[in-house]
């Protein structure tokens, strides 16, 4: 909902396309107005224009499962085949753009984030601000101090749901309410949904940003196994690039550069690149770039919370560092500006997830099963073995 009115949930589509799309609907409403007024009672907010990618699955799944009209299924293939064929228009569509053919009926994830805010709000003015670069919508309300009898009842109703965003959120609340050893069953259940290559959540903005929590998380858990630490950084990398493109939250926009600009900055990140040769400092120099002008509202919350991403990215390609020196950094090395550099490796960064996507897509270089056991049995390891460092790794990151 926006401003109280209900809106018509085709943001995402052009006039024309937006017109053929209600026109199908429309067929469905005519064949069976009956089902259609169950339809609407029962999903009123599909018909939202933040959650109108849930209009399809919601119908698709009504009307094949309960109604079983033939006529009906006809028109939502009609409809499916238009959103896919032209969510491909797009280069690097996979990548790209959002196939709404494929999205899920996720109200009962918005249940869970509204629910977590009114939880939140209870406490609002205690809020806790923890030193990290990476900000989600239900990330900021899990800095606030919900009550634990609270939370345990979320958890409750919530925990069982096989869904990436809920299972890393959770985790996250978990973790920065120093219950970390918690978290690590939420953390593997989501990156057990997350791993094979294609996945139902590749097309849901919500379980994007999951994902990129939960493989945020497995970064900083376990850093000490070189063959692991790079497998996890391709999913991280490419599920950052998903979510920077096809997300319509500001605030999740801006985090995905954040965030991937801190991965190209981790050790060894030059060997875990595709295409040989590619400097990641320029990736990270475009990256932050990207993380203050990708939108208005990026533009001024780097400003106004002194993060001066913009002010970080050029210095870094004129000293080779944040810090001024006189080097003369990659205005002496590289031939393009600073403004073609920032748009060449732009471009680049979208080729390295592509690159990434297909790999996965064939089966090759995926996460196994005997990786993740691998990964957690690490993870155990090092809480049991070395605390202080491990809670330090996770919960104060370094500002980029």
């Amino acid at each position: 909902m926006k401003d109280g009115k209900r809106l018509i949930p085709f943001a995402r589509e052009s006039k024309c396309k937006t017109y053929i799309i209600k026109d199908i609907i429309e067929k469905v409403r005519s064949e069976d107005e009956e089902a259609f007024a169950r339809f609407s009672s029962e999903h009123a907010i599909c018909f939202t224009e933040a959650n109108g990618d849930w209009l399809f699955p919601a119908l698709y799944e009504f009307y094949t499962e309960k109604v079983k009209n033939p006529s009906i299924t006809v028109f939502l293939q009609e409809l499916g085949m238009l959103f896919h064929n032209e969510s491909m228009k797009e280069p690097l569509a996979e990548i790209t753009s959002l196939d709404r053919s494929l999205c899920l009926d996720e109200s009962n994830v918005f249940e869970y984030i509204v629910k977590q805010q009114k939880l939140a709000s209870n406490d609002i003015k205690n809020v806790e601000y923890l030193k990290t670069p990476y900000k989600t919508k239900s990330e900021v309300l899990a800095f606030r101090h919900i009550s634990p009898i609270d939370h345990d009842w979320l958890i409750i109703e919530y925990g069982g749901i096989a869904h990436p965003y809920i299972l890393a959120d959770i985790a996250g609340v978990l973790i920065y309410s120093h219950k970390i050893r918690e978290s690590f069953d939420y953390l593997r259940r989501s990156v057990n949904l997350l791993i094979d290559f294609p996945n139902k959540f590749w097309n849901s903005e919500l379980a994007i940003t999951g994902a990129a929590n939960t493989f945020r998380w497995l970064r900083l858990m376990c850093q000490d196994d070189m063959e692991l630490s790079r497998k996890i950084f391709k999913y991280n990398y490419l599920y950052l690039t998903r979510m920077a493109c096809i997300t319509r939250d500001d605030l999740l926009e801006q985090s995905a550069y954040v965030n991937r600009a801190a991965l190209v900055k981790m050790p060894f990140a030059y060997a875990f690149l595709p295409f040989l040769g590619q400097n990641p400092d320029t990736l990270y120099i475009s990256d932050l770039y990207y993380a203050h002008f990708c939108n208005q509202t990026a533009t001024e919350v780097s400003v106004l919370t002194n993060s001066k991403y913009y002010q970080q990215s050029l210095t870094y390609y004129q000293n080779v560092s944040l810090w001024p020196n006189d080097t003369g950094g990659y205005a002496d090395i590289e031939e393009d500006t600073y403004l073609q550099l920032v748009e060449r490796k732009h471009k680049v960064a979208l080729l390295n997830a592509y690159e990434y996507w297909k790999v996965f897509n064939r089966g090759e270089d995926v996460l196994t099963e005997s990786d993740i056991d691998r990964i957690f049995m690490l993870i155990e390891q090092e809480y049991n073995n070395n605390f202080k460092r491990f809670r330090n790794n996770i919960l104060y990151y370094n500002k980029y």
